[in-house]
This record gives structure tokens, sequence and C-alpha cells, in this order.
């Protein structure tokens, strides 16, 4: 800002810089500026600074939907990063997770780009993802490629224009494929140009191998289709190496991901397998292509025995390359493979350290279920992790009566617990069943005329933080008002996952915990009698028609004591859809709904 400043003079726009809560609880501070503060409707890009790891270089991962900030920042900057892979990989839901910048681009139509650290992910939202274990340089390596382009920008009468409410998406030749080249250079071009590259360079491939067909007839249509499947085995055998490693390392180690405090252990375990597997796959289709390729010689009588074996051999190089070094390949990268895999076996290198901790949530979970007004509760402590592989060695370690296995599942309404640890001795304690934290889903009507509509009143007790998921196999819309009335989500333009409708309330201290939800019943959704007990019969798990999840940042004596025992190579895991370390789950049963049901 303050370089910005000493340059201001000559800028024909101005620089909002925006320091925002609310991201990890759903982007509210993003949507609330871009929704309801005056400014917001006189921006023209957007810029937003993200961090998915402790440092290193700041790439852009998402970008556009114009192409103007791209070809800006990549001429202004002094060490651009970026690349276009990044922003495919995010859209495609792989990664899942969600910046700002999405809002700014989907809410209000802004075009512009989205800058991440992404060195030492595994410390992600974990105790040692802090300023203080910044890695050095990484702030200036920002700075010296914002503050150019800030400058370039600011100074610019040709920002793109806002695109209208719905068609924020990227669409035709605006959206920009690019890529750096060891982050000194950045190359930018426009999907238009892309589309021209590409097909250029598969009509000429298509054209050449055609041309190699008609000189050479029916064996050269033959040895080209040999190539194809030598190429289908590297891929093939490559992957299916690197799979097999996967699949054995964690039946004989102790944590199926070794590698995380030490990332350079992927070359040893999986890219040499890989490695091996693609010259496996290139040898084997060479080996093909030359018995076929000798086997058309061999009908050449006028040629002597060893000609033909050379031209066969000559034919098989000008189709499929074989490496002259491929045997000191396959030794040195076994010899490698094997050197990561006992260094792993051994303990020398361990999957977790102090420094890159392994995440894992320690919750006292309170299960109430509502049945005709009256509540049933129960109470543990789940230890689990987003991470995969066991907890046995945290488990014997703490020493404080948990059992694992895959059914402690838990369901906490924004995601599932398929594997994890309870403890239910001394769960008890640190709450009870008056406690005003219990949450409360109570029917005040259930009207059926033209339609069914179904009014609930859900008091969250003491908590402020609090999840809720709506049954849409069952419900086609839904009304959710405050304690004052007010429509906290209208009617209409309403959206599921997996027949979830899930909403996450953060509010502060003055926020309302009391609420009036209201439920349109989907027609499709009225069951007879007969239906459900065809249900019960054939043991299909109805779903509950609500489920809710209330956050309580307290630890009871059982959770305290636990956390104290926690191996230092183990930290907390915090993030918005996780709950906090007393967490109250709540849920509405359908089946309360149908009467007839309970009579048969």
């Amino acid at each position: 800002a303050r370089g910005l400043s000493q340059e201001a003079s000559g800028f024909k726009n101005s620089v909002i810089f925006l320091f925002n809560t609310g991201e990890e609880e759903g982007q509210n501070g993003a949507h609330s500026f871009v929704t309801q503060h005056p400014w917001s409707d006189t921006i023209r890009l957007a810029v937003d600074l993200e961090a998915l790891g402790i440092g290193g270089k700041s790439g852009i991962f998402q970008a556009g939907p114009d192409s103007w900030g791209t070809e800006k920042f990549a001429s202004a900057a002094k060490y651009p990063s970026g690349n276009v892979i990044a922003q495919d990989l995010f859209s495609s839901g792989v990664i899942k997770s969600a910046t700002d910048f999405q809002v700014y681009n989907e809410v209000s139509g802004l075009s512009g780009l989205d800058f991440a650290y992404t060195d030492n992910t595994a410390v992600y939202h974990t105790k040692n993802d802090k300023v203080e274990l910044l890695k050095p340089g990484s702030l200036q390596h920002l700075g010296e490629n914002m503050l150019p382009f800030l400058l370039q920008a600011a100074s610019s009468s040709e920002l793109p224009e806002r695109k209208t409410l719905g068609e924020g998406g990227k669409t035709g030749d605006e959206s920009s494929i690019f890529f750096d080249i060891l982050g000194i250079y950045m190359v930018v071009y426009r999907q238009g140009l892309a589309s021209t590259l590409y097909n250029s360079v598969i009509i000429l491939s298509l054209l050449i191998w055609g041309a190699s067909i008609l000189m050479g007839g029916y064996p050269a249509a033959i040895s080209l289709g040999l190539s194809c499947l030598a190429a289908f085995f590297m891929w093939f055998f490559s992957i299916f190496f690197s799979l097999l490693v996967a699949f054995i390392l964690p039946k004989i180690s102790p944590s199926p991901v070794q590698f995380v405090a030490q990332p350079w252990v992927v070359i040893g375990l999986f890219a040499a397998p890989a490695l091996v597997g693609a010259l496996t796959g290139q040898h084997l289709g060479y080996v093909i292509l030359e018995r076929y390729l000798s086997s058309v010689y061999s009908s050449r009588k006028q040629l002597s025995t060893a000609v033909q074996d050379d031209l066969a051999k000559l034919e098989a190089e000008r189709w499929l390359f074989k490496a002259g070094a491929k045997q000191t390949l396959v030794v040195a990268t076994s010899v490698l493979f094997g050197i990561s895999l006992l260094l792993v076996l051994s303990g020398t290198i361990p999957p977790y350290t102090e420094d890159t901790a392994r995440p894992v949530n320690v919750v006292h979970v309170v299960e109430a279920i509502t049945r005709e007004g009256k509540q049933d509760v129960s109470s543990y402590i789940s230890l689990f992790s987003p991470t995969p592989g066991e907890l046995t060695s945290v488990v014997e370690t703490i020493d404080e009566g948990f059992v694992c296995g895959r059914d402690k599942v838990v369901d906490f309404v924004t995601f599932q617990v398929k594997y994890g640890c309870w403890a239910d001795e001394d769960s008890k304690d640190g709450w009870s069943v008056s406690d005003i934290h219990i949450p409360l889903l109570h029917v005040n009507s259930d009207i059926e005329e033209d339609e069914r509509i179904t009014e609930i009143s859900i008091d969250t007790k003491a908590s402020i933080r609090w999840s809720l998921a709506i049954n849409f196999e069952e419900i086609e819309d839904f009304i959710l008002k405050g304690n004052s009335s007010e429509e906290l989500v209208p009617l209409g333009n309403k959206s599921s996952t997996d027949g979830w409708h899930i909403i996450q309330f953060s509010g502060g201290g003055q926020s309302p915990r009391k609420f009036e939800l209201t439920l349109f019943w989907a027609r499709s959704a009225v069951h007879s009698a007969h239906d459900v007990v065809e249900m019960e019969k054939t043991q299909q798990q109805q779903q509950p028609l609500l489920k809710l999840r209330t956050d309580s940042d307290i630890l009871t004596p059982k959770v305290e004591r636990v956390l104290e025992k926690l191996p230092a190579w183990c930290s907390l895991f915090g993030k918005s859809t996780y709950p906090h370390t007393l967490a109250f789950l709540s849920a509405l049963p359908v089946e309360q709904f149908y009467p007839a049901v309970m009579s048969l």
C-alpha cells in the first residue's frame, strides 16, 4: 500500500485493500462486501490473495473469465508464477475448497486473479499454519510481483467490464491458457489461439501418419497400431506399478502417506515405479513391433537373415524410439525405490513430525434424536483424522479407552467420519441433559391441504455456530427466519448435493439463537404406510428429515485430558465444516410424520 501511494498521482483507477473475515465460514466477508458495500458497484477487477500452505511462490491458480488480468500480470510481474492446470483441477471439484474469488466472480461478475501459496500444504489449518513458519522470501516474491501489476492496473483505462449475474463463467475465446517457465517468464494465450494451435498439431500429426501409411501400405498401418499399443502399455504399466505400491504400502508400513513430512520420498516410492512401468511398457511394445516387422521382412527371400533382422530393428525404431540406456535406468530406479522403501519401513523417515503434524480432531459428541417431542440422548468422545490411515498409534499413546474401527461412523451434517475412534468412559462429565447447550427441534404445525407445509422451531441454545441439513428427497423448498421474523433464507432458488441442502451459520455475540423453519414438502415425498413398512422389511435406512449440529468451543474434562496427551506429531485440524470440541447432534426422523405407519 505504501508503494502504491507513492505512485498514485498517475492513477486512473482506485485500489481498494479489503481485509475481511468469514472466509472459512462460507466466504461471508466477501459476500457481504460485494452485496452490501456502496463501493462494490465501482469495482472492475478483483485480486484475491490466498494461502494453502506456509510459503513458497505465490502463483495464479484461478483467473478470468476475462484474460486481461492474466496478460497484464504476465507482462508486469518480475517473477510470474501460475499454471492453468491448477485452475482446471480446482474448477473440476477435485480440490474440495472455495475461495473469496469465487464470490467475486460468481456473485458480482468480476474478472480477476486468485493467488495462493502452496508449499507444505500438509500444515494447512493446523498448529503449524502460522506466520512465524512462513518460508523466507515468500512475501518478497509476492510483493515484487504484485506491486508492478497493481501499478499497471491502476494506471490503465482498459479494465475488463463486469459481467452480468449468471454470465460470470468462462466463455469461448475470452478465457486464457497460461503457464510460467521456471518462474521467470509467463506464457499467456487466449482460448481461440489455443484451439487453433491444438487443432493444427492434431491435423499435422494425422497427415504425417496418413502419409506414412500410404507409403508403407498394410505393414505400416499395423506398425502404427502397434506403436499406439506401446504407448498404452507405457501408461498402463506406469499407473499399475504406482497403484501397486500405494496398495501394498499401507499393509507393511505404519502409515499409507509416509511422504507427508518428507515430500521428496514420493520420487523414490512412486515416481521410480512409474518410470520402471513406463520403460517396461515401452520395451514390451517394442518387442511386439520388432517381431511383427521381422515376420514381414522374412518374406523377402532375396535378403539375408542378418539384413532382415537389421531392417526390422531400424523400421521398429522409426516407429518407436528405443532407449539405449534402458537397463541402466531400470536398475537405478529400482535401487532408488528399494532405498526409499527401506528408509520408510525402518522408521528413519517418519510420516509426521512436530513441524509437519498429523491433523486430528477430538470432539465430545452429544447425540439427541427427537421423537414425538422427547429426546433420546447419548454421548461419547470421537477421535478422527482427515488424513488416511489408522489411529492405532495415537490411541495407544493417549491410553484413554478409545476403540477404533470403520463402524465408528459419525454424521457431522457437513461431512461423515467413516473411520474413527470412540471412548464412552467419562463422556457424561462436562455437560448434562438439562444443559442449556442441547439444541431443540420442535414441530409447531404440520398441515396438509393443497400442499403439505410443516413449521418447525429451532433453538440452538448457547451456540452461535451451527449447521443444518434438510432432506431434499422429502422437501421441495423452505423459508428460514430469525427470531425477529426477518427472512434469512427466502423461498426459491434452492439446490442440493446428494439429496441434502446444507446451511452453515456463524454469528457474533448478538446473533439470534432461535429460528423458524417452514418446510414445503415435495409431492413425490408423500409415502404411504405400505411404502415405509416395505422399507423396514428390506432394512433400508430411512434418512431423517432434518439434521442439526451445534458447536461450542468448550473443553470437557475428558477432551482436555485427551488433548494434553496427544503426541507432538499430532495437531488439531480446524475448518469451517468441522466441529468444535463440543458438538451436539440432533435429528428429526421422517417416520414421525407418517403416524399411519406406527399403528401397523
